[in-house]
């Protein structure tokens, strides 16, 4: 299992996509192989549905 060749994996989960349960059954999994889960990312999050969002940009100012 690569997962176990690794220090950790991280899961990239849709917004509107992914279900509480979906996330469960990733986490019982990552706990079956023995997998490390160092964080998850939220992808496709709308930006009228928060007020908190952060652009990010890879260019220097």
């Amino acid at each position: 299992m690569l997962s176990q060749q690794t220090d950790g994996i991280i899961a990239v989960v849709g917004a509107e996509e992914a279900t509480q349960a979906d996330i469960q059954r990733l986490i019982q999994s990552a706990k079956h192989v023995q997998a490390h889960i160092a964080g998850f990312v939220l992808n496709r999050v709308s930006q009228r549905d928060t007020a908190y969002y952060h652009g990010y940009s890879d260019t220097l100012t």
